[in-house]
């Protein structure tokens, strides 16, 4: 709702739109044009996923990464439910012990 991202052949995730949480850079600034995320260098990103206020990527290795809004939960990273700080840059999610395969928001 709030952000577009692709994801390019090689698996780098670049996103772009207004100064809100699902955007994934480690900060509030709008981005009018695709900017890549320096939060998953390393990571070969296959899918992608974005709510209306945080976004998901699940890599080659079926490791899932979030970041954005977790005020309704959205992120099982631990932190605690509900939560109004947003996780801005992108974060393992080590809660699954098995390789995932597909990733929703």
């Amino acid at each position: 709702e709030f952000c577009s991202m692709a994801v390019t052949e090689d698996g780098r995730v670049y996103s772009w739109g207004p100064a809100v949480v699902c955007l994934g850079h480690g900060d509030w600034e709008e981005q009018c044009v695709p900017r890549l995320i320096a939060g998953l260098n390393g990571v070969r990103v296959h899918h992608l996923a974005a709510g209306a206020w945080h976004s998901a990527a699940l890599s080659d290795r079926g490791e899932l990464f979030t970041w954005g809004g977790r005020g309704q939960g959205q992120m099982p990273l631990g932190l605690g439910f509900p939560a109004m700080e947003p996780v801005l840059s992108p974060t393992k999610v080590d809660w699954f012990q098995e390789r995932l395969s597909c990733v929703a928001a």
